[in-house]
């Protein structure tokens, strides 16, 4: 009945579904400078439109109390947690979680836009439901609040730099964000040295065997020393050069321990290494 009653306006006029790139961009640009005193955001691909974050900057300059709840897979372009750090600094709170149901914003508790198509298939129009319905927004507000309680803060960043004394990069604990959201998430107790919880809430050790439940094999000693450079933030030329390889070959290495991991960049690779127990 919904998905065939969404597809036209709400009677009342406070509600329409809105189909396409332009139509669903244009609408969340539109919500961002209309906040004048809130603004809040689930934030996960696929994305609609490119980060603009002089938008955003200009709302939080203007006093708008703005918190975003951000998925693992939000910082899967190298530099996007810098960028959330960034506007952290300006007054954005933010907070990361494993997963999300839906992409949502909402200004100032008066209107909302939430999807409704389909989020695992990027190739697919994207589709919205626009809503000035007060019982909507008022529910969309709370499904927020409580994602919000179970999320964490987003990790620090920790400047640091090779031997050499170059390789400025971003070092996160790993471990810590794994375990922290692990907790919120299962109801589980974090701060064990030795394991982590796994992606289905077994421990794992980091040097024993593979859990036969889960089969989540140990890493290597190879996987285990190019982890340790990876969460200190060491660049590629800084790990390259420790590791006695090249550029080339650390690429590969890269690229094997994230399709291990099925991670696509250094951020995911190291929470789901945290969760199996390999950092």
């Amino acid at each position: 009945m919904f998905d065939d009653g969404r597809r036209v306006a709400d009677p009342s006029g406070t509600t329409t579904v809105l189909t396409g790139h332009a139509a669903v961009g244009d609408w969340y640009s539109r919500l961002q400078h209309r906040a004048r005193g809130e603004f809040l955001a689930f934030d996960r691909p696929p994305y609609v439109v490119a980060t603009n974050e002089s938008v955003e900057r200009g709302a939080l300059n203007r006093g708008v109390h703005w918190r975003a709840i951000y998925t693992v897979a939000s910082f899967t372009v190298d530099g996007s947690l810098q960028g959330v750090h960034r506007l952290g600094a300006d007054g954005e709170e933010a907070r990361v979680t494993h997963d999300l149901p839906v992409k949502l914003a909402i200004a100032d508790r008066q209107v909302a836009l939430v999807s409704v198509g389909p989020l695992d298939d990027p190739t697919a129009a994207p589709e919205a439901l626009l809503t000035e319905s007060p019982a909507l927004i008022a529910a969309l507000c709370d499904l927020f609040e409580s994602r919000w309680r179970t999320a964490v803060p987003v990790p620090a960043l920790a400047e640091t730099a090779g031997a050499s004394g170059e390789g400025a990069g971003a070092a996160v604990d790993w471990s810590e964000v794994a375990a922290r959201l692990a907790a919120a998430t299962q109801g589980s107790s974090p701060g064990v040295p030795s394991a982590v919880l796994g992606a289905a809430g077994s421990r794992v050790s980091v040097d024993g065997p593979p859990d036969p439940a889960t089969g989540l094999r140990a890493p290597t000693v190879d996987e285990r020393d190019l982890l340790a450079f990876v969460a200190a933030g060491a660049t590629d030329d800084v790990i390259a050069r420790q590791l006695g390889i090249s550029p080339r070959t650390l690429r590969r290495r890269l690229h094997d321990l994230f399709d291990e991991l099925g991670a696509s960049n250094r951020f995911h690779a190291g929470v789901e290494a945290a969760r199996r127990g390999w950092v």
